[in-house]
């Protein structure tokens, strides 16, 4: 007996839009921004970030890995799904593939393991890792009204 588990695709959770996909190591370093918060900013100011500064320490070990286990052949999978923002890029969906008008995903959660398979490929000669593909969920954020309640109530 079989039976349905999970969703390929778009999935809600409450009012708030979300899509998997997989997204190629290479097109993810070109196309994606790192934000950082600003605590001096507002938290619906169109300038504030999601991410903290990355952990250097952290980075390296993740890229030395990378490096490590591709040239031993004992490469695991990252599973782990990057989360990005779909606030100030323009895409659209065509036939199943995602295409960027113009813009870049903003970075949500990931950005160790994107930063470090950028380090593996540009400083540690792993070029085969631009062959990899993450698993990716973006929050479509665009879709959605940025003020607060209390926001629209002084706007009226």
């Amino acid at each position: 007996m079989s039976y349905t588990i999970g969703k390929v695709g778009n999935f809600f959770q409450e009012q708030n839009e979300m899509i998997t996909i997989a997204i190629n190591v290479n097109d993810l370093i070109n196309n994606h921004k790192i934000c950082y918060y600003n605590s001096d900013l507002n938290r619906d100011d169109e300038d504030q970030g999601y991410q903290r500064e990355p952990k250097a320490p952290r980075l390296s070990k993740i890229a030395k890995s990378l490096e490590r286990t591709v040239n031993n052949d004992t490469f695991l999978p990252i599973p782990t799904a990057i989360t990005l923002s779909d606030r100030g890029v323009n895409y659209k969906f065509t036939d199943g593939k995602l295409d960027i008008v113009d813009g870049k995903f903003k970075l949500i959660d990931g950005q160790h393991r994107i930063l470090a398979y950028q380090r593996a490929i540009e400083e540690l000669g792993c070029e085969s890792l631009k062959t990899h593909y993450l698993p990716c969920t973006i929050i479509l954020i665009e879709k959605q009204d940025h003020l607060t309640e209390l926001q629209k109530k002084k706007l009226n």
